[in-house]
């Protein structure tokens, strides 16, 4: 809690700091990158710059957990819990169901959660709650900050693909008495599976280095890139994958129609089957961003035009089309409403 104590009541506290992190996870936690334009650095694809697409999907199976603090009183007067794992990689959470009066909850059988990878050192988060209908979920404990995808991965190397990943928790912020504290022995067991996205020019490339000699060969192992160290720890996994995963992306650029009132409320939804994605709200976006030029030359362009520069010829100064600019300086200081992200 590195900003202190907001107010008198924590409720209010927890509540702001939620939305602090939200907003940040939305500028700066991957997929989303925080974005700033040299002077005349082209970006011909701001959405895809903007929101790179994943390197792979991260598949984790929540099997099972064991010696779980207590978090609540039973009629009886015994203690127990009523456990759930909330999971986040990136942008993306998962969780768990709850499973009732236990302290050794199991999910084994239920369906696992998947995650976009954007890079091999993205951490896991894992917190384990007691559900509670009244008041706020009870933290049972968490994973500590140190487990990556690619450790994960390795871990699950050297365990075998068809075993256990067995992993402490951190009950240290819970009380003795309720079964928590540094000593205690609470655990969750995981497992899991990488599938690297494959785009055409990989393949082609992984291809002809197959067809040359051994020491062709040396130079496939010696690339040192993210792509290739996920792919390396996920083949050597063998019989984790069921097939090849493909990657649906969707580019949002700019809407027509939209007025400023709009701004901040306007979202786009994708569903297929049951994944659900939400865009973030609409904003304002500089025209430009579009077709490869930034802030600067789109004053230019906004500014010839006022002086009476006729369209036609702002387009062939610049070596664009006539549509792109007659669009671009019709609109309020070359802004428009849109997006500029990906799905």
């Amino acid at each position: 809690k590195g900003l202190g104590g907001l107010s008198e009541l924590q409720a209010v506290d927890a509540m702001l700091e939620h939305k602090i992190k939200g907003e940040l996870r939305k500028e700066m936690v991957l997929p989303n990158r925080k974005t700033i334009r040299f002077p005349s650095a082209a970006i011909t694809d701001m959405a895809e710059f903007r929101c790179p697409l994943p390197l792979g999907m991260f598949r984790i199976f929540v099997v099972k957990a064991e010696n779980l603090p207590f978090g609540d009183f039973q009629a009886d007067g015994s203690k127990s819990s009523d456990p759930f794992c909330k999971l986040r990689l990136g942008c993306r959470v998962g969780r768990t169901r709850a499973i009732q009066k236990t302290s050794n909850p199991s999910w084994e059988g239920d369906g696992p959660m998947d995650f976009l990878v954007h890079h091999e050192r993205q951490l896991l988060q894992l917190n384990v709650f007691d559900h509670d209908h009244v008041k706020w979920n009870d933290l049972l404990g968490h994973l500590s900050n140190e487990h990556t995808v690619k450790s994960l991965l390795q871990s699950q190397k050297r365990v075998g693909p068809n075993e256990l990943l067995k992993l402490k928790l951190d009950c240290s912020l819970i009380d003795e008495k309720w079964g928590g504290g540094v000593n205690a022995n609470a655990s969750v067991y995981l497992k899991v599976q990488y599938f690297p996205f494959k785009s055409d020019e990989f393949m082609q490339w992984m291809n002809r280095h197959k067809e040359h000699d051994k020491d062709d060969d040396c130079v496939f192992q010696e690339r040192d890139t993210t792509q290739d160290n996920l792919h390396e720890i996920s083949h050597s996994l063998c019989g984790i994958t069921a097939g090849d995963v493909v990657l649906l992306s969707v580019k949002l650029y700019h809407a027509t129609g939209l007025l400023e009132t709009d701004v901040g409320k306007v979202q786009v939804r994708l569903r297929v089957g049951d994944v659900e994605i939400l865009s973030r709200p609409c904003r304002k976006i500089l025209m430009g961003d579009l077709h490869g030029f930034g802030k600067v030359n789109t004053e230019i362009m906004c500014s010839l035009h006022r002086e009476g520069v006729r369209p036609e010829t702002i387009a062939k100064c610049f070596g664009l089309q006539e549509e792109i600019v007659q669009e671009l300086v019709t609109l309020p200081s070359g802004c428009g409403i849109g997006w500029n992200e990906s799905l």
